[in-house]
């Protein structure tokens, strides 16, 4: 909206001085121009007969400071300002009288009215598409042009122009990374232009080159920075954290420095280092004086409460649909636990949600009907689903934001978390603990409530109603075990075996990889005997060498006598000191036969326990060779 208070429209002007200067790039012309129309421009106030004289007054002295900050195509997007009339030069004004005696002694305007920066946008957005190619081909205008060039390309959705339009900058071959103002930006926006396009190999070569080869600089530390943020996701915490220490040396007065400190401590889960810094940084940009509503006080305000809220919070600034969820799941903990039921089946139990949750899981699939994901898998195999797209977002949040019982269904908890899973930040630390995990832990406590812990019924897979729950406990056991909380997976995991004894979705083999590493091994004993026909070599092989390790030597024997003979290739593997990975893709599965693929998997997961048991590989070495 225009300045109601203000002579004249100067939104409305720039844009049509933009336009007019981009037709001509003559200062006398476009001076013209401004004295004929720029009355259309002024507020009511200010036209007519009567106020002539004030708007040719203005007119000369707006048309050369528009002038003088105008960027122009034919000199490579800068401006080519115009000196003022001398005092004896007649006045622009079409007076006929010297400038001295007319319109020079007129007040000057405000420095800060126009600003090079603005007109420069306004010109990019203005230029023809087919110059502003040439322009940017040719590669003679200034950094802060290019990244002009480049957010109008991203507008138009040309994310290759735009990432063809900054490369030249960082072409260290051809030249020194800009330093000039616009570097730090063009830097940031050509890394996001490569994530755009999956080009995330490219984009951590430019960084590292970058940082191997320019002096400290502001643009060496903003590529630390990124670097840094690169290897956190990574998991390689280490590494960050000394990308971080580089990026501190470079550019210490970057204020993004705090956030992205505290961001790889909480997504690494440490939150107690993450709360540590994040008072740090408050502190110092305190003592700077930086306001605490201004980036990134509120962040760190936020960090020093809870690290996985804000990192979240942070989440949903980009994603305002992030942040709608976390409010549903934050009011749902105030919920008490509904009272599901377990009916009595031919073998086992299934378990049934009182009415008004049936009710609502009713009406969820009726509106919503989301598929479900197969068998225990994240992710939904259904390009048709696409949760987060605007409409199909906006109507299953809208249901669980208006049916706040949603959150008591199992069934559409596991929905909720299966599309979590789609999301982009998906796999984000922080979005799994402040997102993902309470989820699943009301599933969890849900099922606890119905059946108990120890469970008093059995839950078989092949009953449709228990899938969402032995699924849900199945991610818990994941989150848990990814997360490095080991007790609290092995837990998860043995009551997932007391309540589905059949293990038909296969835990057993992961809980006995983590029986053998936290030696574990009256436990593995005792699970392997559940299974004493089983075809997986991990409880095998594993039996065998926990036997061993409890010198139950005449057990350990037969046990290893037995694997060894189920599967001959895992034993070659696993007896081997190198072995190559089999060529070819299996897709991943394991289906328990001794393939090539399933022997190697095994290898890779046992290989160092046994190295680090006493004798075990030549136990093994001489049991095989009996079966030569």
């Amino acid at each position: 909206m225009p300045d109601e208070t203000a002579p004249l429209d100067l939104e409305s002007l720039l844009t049509d001085a933009v336009k007019e200067a981009l037709r001509h790039e003559d200062p006398e012309r476009f001076q013209r121009w401004l004295m004929k129309h720029l009355e259309r421009y002024m507020m009511p106030a200010y036209q007519g007969g009567e106020h002539e004289a004030m708007r040719s007054t203005l007119a000369v002295h707006l048309g050369r400071a528009l002038w003088n900050v105008m960027p122009l195509p034919g000199n490579d997007l800068r401006p080519k300002p115009i000196r003022p009339p001398g005092g004896n030069d007649p006045c622009p004004c079409g007076s006929g009288r010297k400038f001295t005696h007319c319109c020079a002694n007129a007040p000057s305007l405000p420095e800060t009215a126009i600003d090079s920066e603005s007109m420069l946008a306004l010109v990019v957005r203005e230029m023809p598409a087919a110059r502003l190619n040439v322009l940017v081909a040719k590669g003679t205008a200034d950094t802060l042009a290019l990244v002009m060039a480049a957010h109008r390309y991203l507008e138009e959705d040309h994310l290759k122009k735009a990432a063809s339009a900054l490369e030249p900058l960082f072409d260290l071959d051809k030249g020194q990374a800009p330093s000039e103002r616009g570097a730090g930006e063009a830097l940031y926006l050509l890394c996001d232009v490569y994530d755009e396009l999956g080009f995330w190999r490219k984009k951590t070569r430019l960084l590292e080159t970058l940082t191997s080869r320019l002096p400290s600089s502001q643009v060496r530390g903003l590529a630390w920075g990124r670097l840094a943020a690169i290897r956190a996701d990574a998991g390689d915490l280490d590494a960050a954290a000394e990308a971080f220490q580089h990026a501190q040396r470079d550019d210490p007065d970057d204020p993004d420095l705090a956030s992205l400190e505290v961001a790889i401590w909480a997504n690494s889960g440490r939150y107690e280092q993450a709360r540590e810094r994040a008072r740090f940084w408050h502190r110092r940009l305190q003592r700077k004086g930086i306001p605490e509503d201004s980036h990134p006080m509120p962040f760190l305000t936020r960090a020093i409460e809870d690290p996985a809220t804000a990192m979240v919070s942070a989440v949903g600034r980009v994603d305002p649909l992030i942040q709608r969820l976390e409010i549903v799941i934050e009011r749902a903990r105030c919920r008490p636990l509904p009272a599901y039921t377990a009916q009595p089946l031919a073998h086992g139990a299934a378990l049934r949600p009182p009415e008004p949750v049936a009710r609502v899981e009713k009406r969820w699939y009726e509106q919503i009907a989301p598929p479900k994901p197969l068998s225990i898998d994240e992710r939904v195999l259904d390009d048709a689903w696409q949760p987060w797209e605007e409409d199909l977002a906006e109507r299953w949040l809208g249901f669980i934001e208006a049916h706040g019982d949603a959150l008591d269904s199992i069934e559409i908890l596991d929905d909720i978390v299966s599309a979590v899973f789609d999301h982009p930040l998906g796999d984000d630390p922080s979005v799994c603990d402040a997102l993902i995990l309470p989820l699943l832990q009301r599933a969890a406590a849900i099922i606890e409530a119905a059946v108990g812990r120890p469970p008093a019924v059995t839950l078989p897979w092949a009953d449709t109603d228990n899938r969402s729950a032995l699924r849900s406990l199945i991610r818990l056991w994941a989150f848990s075990a990814e997360t490095g909380q080991a007790n609290e997976a092995s837990d998860t995991a043995e009551w997932l075996l007391r309540l589905n004894p059949a293990d038909e979705l296969g835990l057993r083999v992961s809980l006995a990889l983590q029986y053998l590493e936290q030696s574990r091994d009256e436990d593995l004993i005792a699970l392997a005997a559940m299974f004493p026909d089983d075809m997986w070599p991990e409880l095998n092989f594993g039996r065998a060498l926990a036997l061993l390790r409890q010198r139950r030597t005449d057990e350990a024997d037969a046990a290893l006598e037995a694997a060894v003979a189920r599967h001959p290739q895992a034993a070659e593997f696993l007896s081997r000191k190198r072995v190559r990975k089999p060529s070819g893709d299996d897709g991943g599965y394991m289906t328990g036969e001794d393939d090539a693929h399933q022997a190697w998997r095994h290898r890779e997961a046992v290989r160092p326990i046994w190295e680090a048991t006493p004798g075990a590989l030549e136990w093994l070495e001489r049991t095989r060779s009996r079966h030569a």
